[in-house]
């Protein structure tokens, strides 16, 4: 004899299972000390499960037979669209103008950020024995890294690092004591600076 309780997991086998339950159910009731009128629910149970799992087994037919008809106008749609694209394309009296007009022409990317104006992201990590830099490096050679803590006003050069990760395991101006500090990193070029100093960001450690 076991304890464990057994449902089954997916409706379509719940319905199928409590249709036996009910079915079966009245012939134990009096052994069980099952009452008339939780058989009763039960069998209201059945019969509610039984029509809305019809009923949504006929809204998925119905919503895949209009998802095939949803595919068919929209493939008719777009060819008839790209015929008249095409059509007009090959027109001596088309111009760009018109075809930008019509939007038949695809739309020109968005210029990139100059290097003058690029200003870099990054994420700092609080690690048990260090603060971990995370940086993108896109297409530049590296990045120097400003940082400062405690007392200090002023930003300083840390390093310069070209491949990201960066780990800054200096210790702690004052040990066991909670110290912040705020980073900031640039672009390099080669050697040079470009760019904009990326946002600040502050951490508190104890290292």
């Amino acid at each position: 004899m076991t304890n464990t309780d057994y449902i089954p997991r997916t409706n379509a086998e719940f319905v199928v299972w409590l249709n036996n339950v009910v079915n079966k159910v009245p012939n134990h009731a009096a052994t069980l000390g099952i009452t008339n009128d939780q058989i009763t629910q039960l069998q209201n149970d059945l019969q509610e499960s039984t029509a809305k799992l019809n009923e949504l087994n006929g809204l998925k037919a119905t919503l895949q037979s209009l998802t095939q008809i949803k595919n068919e106008v929209f493939r008719k749609a777009r060819k008839h669209a790209r015929d008249i694209g095409i059509l007009s394309k090959r027109s001596e009296a088309f111009t760009d103008a018109i075809g930008e007009d019509l939007g038949i022409i695809p739309p020109k990317p968005p210029l990139a950020k100059g290097d003058d104006e690029i200003k870099p992201e990054f994420v700092a990590t609080v690690l048990t024995d260090g603060i971990r830099i995370d940086w993108t490096k896109d297409r530049y050679s590296g990045v120097v890294i400003q940082s400062r803590r405690g007392a200090e006003t002023e930003n300083a050069t840390l390093d310069k690092d070209t491949q990201p990760p960066y780990e800054d395991k200096r210790k702690n101006l004052a040990p066991n004591v909670p110290e912040a500090r705020y980073y900031r990193i640039r672009y390099l070029d080669g050697d040079v600076e470009i760019g904009n100093w990326s946002d600040e960001v502050r951490v508190v450690c104890l290292i």
